[in-house]
């Protein structure tokens, strides 16, 4: 694919996010005026109070939620703008771990970013990058066991950027060293980086290794 088409589904997901955000916007406005009416008529008869208290606080909690899925999707799909710009180690792990949480959750396995202070950024194809990292979630999570915990933890080493993706078993035992990279590794060798197996103790995963420019 073109990096001009790669651009265009960027621009054109990126301008559905923020119909999206316009969605929940009139949502919580909707919401907010109903928590306001309930305020306001405390000291008279309102049946159903309670329900309706409880029903505003689940659409309030869910609008946040949403909102926070909006906002990392439109990163990622700003992710296609450029094919090289610079990358926060850091808010890509955590974008990566927010969009695959969905994959993680249907196999009961647990998935979270740990940020790292000082944590590098690197020049490089942000989308390329994030799609790496996506596919290696992917892999763990379908060699995972319900009750597995995957942490995202990007680092620095010498005249390298690392980001670690981690499994840490739920039995304990050792695990199996993620096999079937070559898809992973041959773009990563295209970002002038390379991915490592890791394996020790009760916890395996992967490497990515990128150049710092």
């Amino acid at each position: 694919m073109e990096q001009k088409e790669i651009a265009m589904i960027g621009r054109i997901s990126a301008a559905m996010t923020h119909e999206m955000r316009n969605v929940l916007a009139i949502i919580r406005e909707s919401s907010g005026l109903m928590q306001d009416i309930l305020a306001l008529s405390e000291e008279s008869a309102f049946p159903h109070r309670d329900k309706f208290a409880n029903a505003l606080g689940k659409i309030e909690k869910h609008v946040r939620r949403g909102d926070e899925l909006v906002t990392q999707f439109n990163a990622f799909a700003h992710s296609m703008d450029e094919p090289q710009d610079w990358v926060e180690v850091n808010e890509v792990t955590d974008q990566v771990a927010i969009l695959m949480q969905r994959f993680a959750r249907s196999k009961q396995v647990t998935l979270s970013a740990e940020p790292r202070a000082g944590a590098p950024s690197v020049y490089t194809s942000p989308i390329r990058l994030m799609l790496a990292l996506a596919a290696c979630v992917e892999h763990l999570v379908d060699q995972g066991e319900p009750g597995d915990a995957i942490v995202i933890r990007p680092d620095k080493e010498k005249e390298k950027a690392v980001i670690e993706v981690l499994v840490k078993k739920a039995t304990g035992k050792a695990g199996r060293a993620p096999s079937d990279l070559a898809d992973v590794r041959e773009v990563l060798k295209a970002l002038d980086g390379d991915v490592e197996s890791v394996a020790g103790g009760d916890q395996v995963g992967v490497r990515f290794l990128l150049p710092l420019k």
